[in-house]
């Protein structure tokens, strides 16, 4: 696994964390938790609805308010007619059949009064302004109520009082001295302040109310106390939450699906070229494909298979250009070896043609063994800067000797006998280049002459021949491709005159 890849995953990871609680979770939220609000609506509502009502419906109908104005609530309490209601039939029917009911979307409650009139206690979540936290915003409207209710009645009647509550509020309702309330140190102290306390089910989500108790101090130095309101929010959060992060796994499952999809296609494909390899079919490559972790190992194995093609088209090359190389002697062989059986009077001479022949072979058979060898080494060779004619010049007593033939060193460079400038080349290859140059001229009565020519661009190396055809032709065949590779090699060229049999090798210079 490279580090591109685990870089991306962590981005995506990073991001994922950041964007799920702040953007993922308030919009899914509210989907999964819409029934828990409608259901906690309907407990914390239908308390307060119950005690308006019995307010309203205890006034007379001629003093009856449209609109009820309370210093303390937080949202507003309207009374409409059936006709102002802006709901549709099957929501009347309900409301008229259940006497109570909680619209699902504005979480507005509405309570039936008479027949054709309805009270409406509107939604906390659109709380006046206030230093109130949005729980003690949104239980404060119950919390007014009952504690007048219980400031009203007398404290030997609170028992039967709270029993009732309870009944209308759905949820318990108690009063309790204050040393019997359970509050850490902080909560006791806001308490005994006469600030409201709430305790919600679970912490930062405002989806679902989430109040699950609250606390308020009485005039008479006893505690109101209710809850638990909404114990199950807590369950449809801890469903939520993983819900999401299930998803969350499954997103990043599929991306590293799609990941390492590639990855397993090139090692399908490694297994299926290499097979082809061992077949001998060296012309199959491995596609590079996106986003696979192998590329790398493809373009390697590519590489190879390049060089090994290559190597292979060498060596098929040399095969053959060495069959009809050495086919040359061995008619000659057989040729001589009929006239000798044949005539007695020249038989030094033909024995003479038989070993130069014996010579011809045993020189291709070491220049097809060099080439072999350069076409095994080339990768690795040992490139150095020479300066050429001094370089020549010390070579030229090892080729002497190694020849058995007079040498002669003829320096056409415009510069003085050892010129300055340089070649950059593997000195062993040109040294068996020049030599094998020299070797495949045939004896002569003149010495063999070796020609360089340096110029601040190129250097030449020019073997003059005899006027043989046959050498002359083989040269052009076996030296003249091996001296190829090697100016390719070196970004050089090979010139060939026909006219007098010569090969020249050109290649470019280094300044020094």
């Amino acid at each position: 696994m490279n580090r591109f890849f685990i870089v991306q995953l962590l981005s995506i990871m990073l991001l994922l964390l950041y964007a799920v609680p702040n953007y993922v979770m308030p919009l899914l939220e509210p989907i999964w938790l819409q029934p828990g609000q409608v259901k906690f609506q309907t407990l914390r509502s239908q308390g307060v609805a119950n005690i308006l009502a019995e307010q309203l419906n205890s006034q007379t109908s001629d003093e009856a308010s449209n609109h009820i104005n309370l210093d303390n609530f937080p949202y507003a309490v309207t009374v409409d007619s059936f006709d102002e209601l802006n709901l549709t039939e099957s929501q009347l029917n309900t409301l008229k059949q259940n006497d109570f009911w909680v619209h699902p979307e504005t979480l507005f409650s509405y309570k039936l009064l008479t027949e054709n009139r309805v009270l409406i206690v509107g939604n906390a979540d659109t709380p006046k302004a206030s230093s109130l936290s949005f729980s003690q915003r949104e239980i404060m409207g119950t919390v007014f109520l009952l504690t007048q209710k219980i400031n009203d009645t007398p404290p030997e009647y609170w028992d039967t009082l709270t029993t009732q509550l309870t009944t209308d509020f759905r949820y318990p309702i108690a009063v309790l001295p204050i040393n019997e309330v359970s509050l850490d140190q902080d909560e006791m102290t806001q308490l005994q302040q006469g600030r409201l306390v709430t305790q919600v089910a679970q912490e930062g989500y405002q989806y679902g109310s989430g109040i699950n108790w609250f606390y308020q101090q009485l005039p008479s130095g006893y505690v109101l106390i209710g809850g638990p309101i909404a114990p199950f929010i807590t369950d449809k959060l801890v469903a939520g939450n993983i819900s999401i992060f299930l998803a969350i796994g499954v997103f990043i499952a599929l991306i590293l699906l799609l990941w390492l999809l590639p990855t397993w296609r090139s090692t399908s494909y490694l297994n299926q070229i290499t097979s082809k390899f061992s077949a001998q079919d060296y012309s199959s490559r491995v596609p590079i494909l996106f986003a696979s972790l192998l590329n790398p190992q493809a373009r390697t194995f590519n590489q190879m298979a390049q060089r090994t093609e290559q190597l292979f088209y060498n060596n098929q090359q040399l095969i053959h250009t060495s069959s009809k190389a050495l086919k040359q002697p061995l008619d000659k062989i057989e040729s001589q070896l009929e006239q000798y059986k044949q005539s007695s009077t020249s038989q030094n001479e033909t024995l003479d043609q038989m070993e130069q022949s014996v010579n011809e072979m045993r020189d291709i058979t070491s220049l097809i063994l060099l080439i072999g060898k350069f076409n095994r080494e080339k990768e690795n060779l040992n490139i150095v800067s020479i300066k050429l004619s001094e370089w020549v010049y010390t070579q030229s007593s090892q080729w002497q000797a190694q020849l058995d033939n007079k040498l002669i060193i003829v320096n056409h460079s415009a510069s003085d006998i050892k010129p300055k400038i340089k070649i950059d080349v593997d000195p062993y290859y040109l040294n068996m280049a020049i030599l094998n140059m020299l070797r495949l001229s045939l004896p002569t009565p003149n010495a063999l002459e070796l020609h360089i020519t340096i110029t601040p661009q190129v250097s030449q190396i020019t073997t003059y021949q005899n006027d043989n055809k046959a050498s002359a032709t083989m040269l052009t065949e076996l030296s003249g491709q091996y001296l190829l590779q090697l100016a390719q090699q070196h970004k050089g060229a090979i010139l060939h005159n026909t006219s007098n049999g010569t090969i020249t090798l050109e290649i470019p210079n280094v300044l020094s």
